[in-house]
């Protein structure tokens, strides 16, 4: 189940005359100026600025209320040789803002020092033990860094002992700041600055502008730019500046020493333009890897390196420790998998989860993957010593720090924003912590806000994307949090030449058709969607559109991110569609059976209506012919309920999403997340008492069931008859008496000269293995055995049941 939701709905009712309006003012394509008016730059100036950031895009330092008590305190302490320490953080953004000032106060010549809290022993922010060891350091003045605006205590215990503060941040200040020399952070109640998501780097640069002036600010923008990126804050206004100058100024060959060796050690010394993506995916994760699996201190060192062979002996080091936290972040991402096995993610909407086995380093990262993978607020926790240390990552429609913040009494240390925080607790809180959160996320969320959306920016034909296109949609660079990479939704599209690619065959790729046009296309990470998508009818895809180059020749490939199969208009031809399916579902089902008492309940169409409206989750019902699935299908179109459509499997059993299974697989079937299974069409006493053994936490209802046998059943049934037998034994025989076959190579030849579906051969031919008529060799090819003996068709379990098919049919 997925929904696509238009990004800045709003604005799209009035977005295509403002485009049209745009786009004659400006001479810019319509699609470019479709997606500016969707990002609410309507206007030729606006636009223009938009597609080019300048320096004189950045906002007035001094717009900080404080910004100029922190600069006369910082010139006094230069003026009388004052001892001062940059108190930083282990993250991208604190290393970078720590780096900005440190390196600029040191070009000011003042007595400058660093401290860089563990993040293993000391964790975040400022603590009493860093304080005293500052103290014995003779430090004067503490600035800190993307860190502080919550440190009330620490802060005030700094002053007792003869030191005092400048905090810079940008985190949220839940309430009033903490006394001291000067806050800078746009969070403060009443603050003026302009720029209300810039980083901690950033507001570090701001304060370097303000006693510097711009040049002096240009020297450190790749820093704020990096930091801008890998805090993940929205690129508009100034922060798209930072990022577009950082860019500029790295490609032109103005990149710290540091961050150049880092690239040439990431890419192998290939050169390249130097993108956003980089930023984020390069260079971001091999800094942040000292500080969860080692020493920040190792990124820092780099980070402020002028010398470039040190420079890249400290990159290959943070290249090898980045190579761990990946191996360290999947076995964390493994084992949270296990854990949420036996979590009934019906009831559970804040995955809550810890162990003594994990890195709090790395729980973040983790996290964040666990969130999207599973659309729910999570919070891993490390366990040590009676502590829980962890993160926290949101989905784009709950408030995890009011979410958290409301049980703050719980916690020993809390800080963070809308879609991240971390926390630190006493491992005893965990069940009841676990339990309140979950309530709270319950009570104040609607269902509907976990199913997963995805955002598009425009819906398009698809012959109105072209390579002008794509390189239009490039001009919106750099792009991230604020301003994604434009998204087109195709609507009803088809798939031409479907495979799957890659090792593990985990992508897709082929053609899309809509009407006369047809793109190619590749998925990444979509393979587990190949057999969802042969099924489907027509589907709704979201992509970027990208231009491959080979040789001199350039050719337009669609990066599809979201299939969303479209709702069935014709639902009797599509069923009729299917009707292979079914006989495959007749075949494949007799081996799921069992004997033993059943227990079923009924489910009327009121009582069905009523649960598919009612709740998104829990729900599968089973069609095992086209009358039950027409019927039930039709039932959902026509009440809007909230239910997926899959063909023989569900398609996201992790979620438990309301389902109906058309044709299932029952042995193959994933329904451990429903707590309510419901058996429409033809099933047969044995199968509903598999799936009772197999689910016993679920009821078992009946809904739809046929009042006689259905023709799809009638035809499986009529697949053992003696006749039909003898012929398919006779022609197989004699073909593989020639040469052995494998299945693929006798079966589609065999229902093609017989005149059968391609499942009832198989399935016949499974007989005579069962009967030793045939044998399969190591290569998998059926060969016939010689020496087998004359044998009775009722010795076989599969030919008996399927002839006694009709005796156990659960009728209405």
């Amino acid at each position: 189940m997925l929904q696509f939701i238009r990004r800045n709905e709003k604005r799209s009712a009035d977005a295509d005359e403002a485009a049209h309006r745009l786009s004659q003012e400006t001479g810019f394509s319509l699609v470019l100026c479709r997606l500016l008016c969707m990002r609410g730059i309507n206007t030729k100036k606006a636009a223009r600025e938009f597609l080019a950031p300048s320096f004189s895009h950045l906002c007035n330092p001094f717009a900080f209320s404080q910004m100029q008590k922190a600069v006369d305190r910082i010139e006094r302490a230069r003026a009388r040789r004052e001892k001062v320490c940059i108190y930083g953080d282990y993250d991208v953004d604190g290393l970078c803002a720590t780096a900005i000032l440190y390196s600029y106060f040191r070009y000011l010549d003042m007595d400058v020092r660093y401290y860089i809290p563990s993040r293993k022993s000391e964790g975040y922010g400022m603590n009493i033990a860093a304080i005293d060891k500052l103290k014995s350091d003779k430090v004067n003045l503490i600035i800190t860094v993307d860190n502080g605006i919550v440190a009330h205590n620490e802060i005030a215990y700094a002053y007792n002992e003869g030191m005092e503060v400048i905090v810079t941040d940008h985190h949220k200040c839940p309430d009033n700041p903490p006394k001291c020399e000067a806050v800078l952070c746009h969070t403060v109640h009443g603050e003026t600055y302009p720029n209300k998501n810039i980083c901690g780097a950033g507001t570090a640069l701001k304060l370097v502008q303000a006693m510097g002036g711009d040049e002096a600010a240009m020297q450190y923008i790749p820093f704020a730019g990096l930091a801008t990126m890998a805090d993940v804050v929205e690129l508009t206004g100034e922060n798209r500046a930072f990022v577009y100058l950082a860019l500029k100024a790295i490609n032109d060959g103005d990149c710290p020493v540091g961050l150049s060796a880092l690239f040439d050690v990431a890419s192998s010394g290939k050169k390249r333009q130097i993108t956003e993506r980089d930023l984020s995916f390069t260079f971001a994760p091999r800094i942040n890897a000292a500080g969860r699996m080692d020493d920040a201190y190792k990124a820092l060192s780099l980070l402020c390196e002028t010398d470039s062979r040190k420079a890249e002996k400290l990159a290959l080091s943070l290249d090898e420790l980045n190579t761990q936290r990946r191996t360290e972040e999947q076995r964390i991402i493994d084992d949270c998998d296990e854990q949420i096995k036996d979590i009934d993610l019906t009831e559970t909407r804040i995955l809550v989860l810890k162990s003594e086995n994990w890195n709090h380093g790395i729980v973040g990262i983790a996290a964040a993957k666990i969130a999207e993978r599973y659309y729910r607020p999570c919070i891993l926790l490390a366990e040590s010593g009676g502590i829980l240390t962890g993160s926290a990552r949101s989905i784009p429609e709950i408030d995890l720090y009011d979410a958290m913040y409301a049980f703050s009494k719980m916690y020993v240390k809390f800080g963070g924003h809308r879609a991240a925080a971390g926390v630190t607790m006493a491992a005893s809180h965990f069940d009841e912590y676990r339990e309140k959160i979950n309530d709270y996320i319950i009570n104040t969320y609607d269902y509907s806000t976990f199913i997963p959306k995805r955002v598009y920016d425009i819906d398009v034909n698809l012959s109105d994307i072209t390579t002008a296109t794509a390189d239009e949609a490039e001009k919106l660079a750099p792009f991230g949090e604020g301003n994604p990479k434009p998204v087109f939704l195709v609507k009803n599209a088809r798939f031409q030449n479907l495979q799957r690619i890659g090792a593990n065959l985990v992508h897709l790729n082929g053609k899309i058709r809509q009407q006369n046009t047809v793109c190619d296309f590749v998925a990444f990470d979509k393979g587990g969607m190949f057999d969802t998508l042969l099924a489907c009818d027509s589907c709704d895809i979201t992509f970027t559109p990208d231009i491959s180059t080979w040789g001199n020749s350039k050719r337009l490939q669609l990066r599809c991110h979201d299939f969303s199969p479209a709702q069935i208009e014709d639902v009797s031809r599509f069923y009729w569609l299917s009707a292979d399916k079914f006989t495959e579902c007749y075949c494949k089902n007799l081996s799921a059976r069992a004997d033993g008492e059943i227990k079923l309940h009924a489910c009327s169409e009121s009582l069905l209506r009523s649960t598919l409206k009612s709740s998104c989750d829990g729900n599968l019902i089973l069609c095992t012919d086209n009358e039950s699935a027409v019927y039930v299908t039709n039932l959902i179109k026509e009440n809007g309920c909230i239910c997926d459509i899959s063909a023989q499997y569900v398609r996201n059993p992790s979620f438990g999403f309301n389902t109906l299974c058309y044709a299932p697989l029952l042995s193959s079937l994933d329904a451990n997340r429903y707590y309510r299974i419901i058996l429409c069409g033809t099933f047969t006493t044995y199968q509903a008492a598999y799936l009772s053994q197999k689910y016993p936490h679920a009821q078992l209802m009946t809904g739809y069931i046929s009042k006689e046998i259905s023709p799809d059943a009638e035809y499986f049934a009529k697949a053992t008859e003696r006749e039909l037998m003898g012929r398919v034994y006779t022609y197989v025989n004699k073909k593989i008496k020639l040469q052995p076959l494998r299945p693929d190579e006798i079966i589609p030849k065999a229902a093609e000269d017989l005149s059968q579906n391609r499942h009832i051969i198989s399935f016949i031919i499974e007989i005579f293995v069962e009967l030793g008529l045939f044998f399969s060799d190591n290569n998998g090819r059926i060969n016939p055995n010689i020496t087998a003996d004359k044998v009775e068709l009722s010795s076989s379990l599969l030919y008996t049941a399927a002839r006694e098919y009709e005796k156990h049919l659960i009728l209405r």
